[in-house]
């Protein structure tokens, strides 16, 4: 049962348990007049019939104090089982937050880093000049957004075509800008790291 059908369910069993207690009252309050009237009988036959009358609304007293006792029980099942629902919640709760708070920290941090990126792509566009930058657009919206290629053992690593030696030398001074003949992309050379040879 969950909380919401728990509270219903006290509700109700409240609701309950205050008409079985005003209806005990009633026969209380009945029993009281009996017993005055018992007093006040004459003869056997009265008094049998009174006392009849007597045991009737006791049996009924019994019952309703039963019922409010099964009511009791049930109500503080109900309370209980709302308390538990209750402490789930609250920590299903701060679970939530706990996780809301994290996703906003990590927002906040890619946000920081996308404003870094984005300021040293600035900072690079200046450097580069107009005509680089737009060459280097160009070559992109060709190629799928990959403007730039390196060159390794006089070959295009994207386009895999062999290039002259005289051209692969003068790449290799990194000092101005060449193109791939195959593919047109812009070309850099990284020196590979020696061989360890301590082994």
């Amino acid at each position: 049962m969950s909380a919401k059908a728990a509270r219903t369910a006290l509700e109700e069993r409240r609701k309950e348990r205050r008409e079985q207690e005003s209806r005990l009252q009633d026969l209380e309050a009945r029993i009281g007049k009996y017993n005055e009237q018992l007093m006040q009988v004459k003869t056997n036959d009265e008094y049998k019939a009174m006392q009849k009358e007597i045991d009737g609304v006791k049996e009924s007293i019994d019952k309703v104090e039963e019922r409010i006792l099964i009511l009791m029980e049930h109500t503080d099942a109900d309370q209980q089982r709302i308390e538990e629902e209750e402490t789930v919640l609250a920590a299903k709760e701060q679970e939530a937050q706990a996780g809301r708070k994290r996703i906003e920290e990590e927002r906040s941090r890619l946000e920081r880093e996308a404003a870094g990126v984005q300021a040293e792509k600035d900072a690079a566009r200046e450097k580069i000049g107009a005509e680089a930058l737009a060459l280097f657009n160009r070559i992109a919206d060709s190629r799928n957004g990959v403007a730039v290629a390196r060159a390794m053992d006089e070959h295009c690593m994207a386009c895999k075509v062999r290039m002259r030696p005289q051209v692969f030398q003068d790449l290799k001074k990194n000092d101005r800008i060449f193109q791939c003949d195959s593919c047109s992309r812009i070309l850099y050379y990284v020196a590979e790291a020696p061989a360890d040879t301590s082994a």
